[in-house]
């Protein structure tokens, strides 16, 4: 059998292993395995799913739910190289020093004037501009 009579009874009789077959002599390379679709068996009932383990347990997070397995497994992440706390030279770094004394002045309120009522109100230095409106008047515009 040629390979055109081959691939033409495949695709007749649709029997995807002689296409695959057909395809590997005209390509002269092995082909890859498609993965057949499976049937479900007749004993099981469809739709039906394995019952959770006791160290599986849904958590609800959100709209989805996700599975937390705590109970006999090791953590990896834990055991990588990239977050190791030691670096080179942290064993002479001394901890125990006295935190330095806060040596800035602490800040003085400014007195600005609202262009809106006229009132006069204290802010931190940092909302201090030019067009100054205070809190109630800002409140009362829509």
């Amino acid at each position: 059998m040629n390979v055109v009579d081959t691939l033409s009874q495949g695709i007749a009789n649709k029997d995807w292993a002689l296409v695959e077959d057909a395809l590997s002599l005209l390509s002269g390379a092995a082909t890859p395995k498609i993965p057949q679709p499976r049937v479900p068996s007749s004993g099981k009932a469809a739709g039906k799913r394995k019952s959770k383990s006791p160290s599986q347990k849904a958590v609800r997070t959100g709209p989805a739910t996700r599975k937390i397995v705590s109970a006999g497994r090791v953590n990896l992440f834990e055991q990588m190289k990239e977050f190791e706390d030691v670096l080179p030279g942290s064993d002479r770094i001394n901890d125990n020093v006295p935190r330095t004394p806060r040596k800035r002045a602490p800040y003085k309120p400014k007195k600005l004037k609202c262009q809106v009522c006229d009132k006069m109100v204290e802010v931190h230095p940092t909302l201090a501009r030019e067009n100054f409106t205070c809190d109630r008047c800002i409140s009362k515009r829509k």
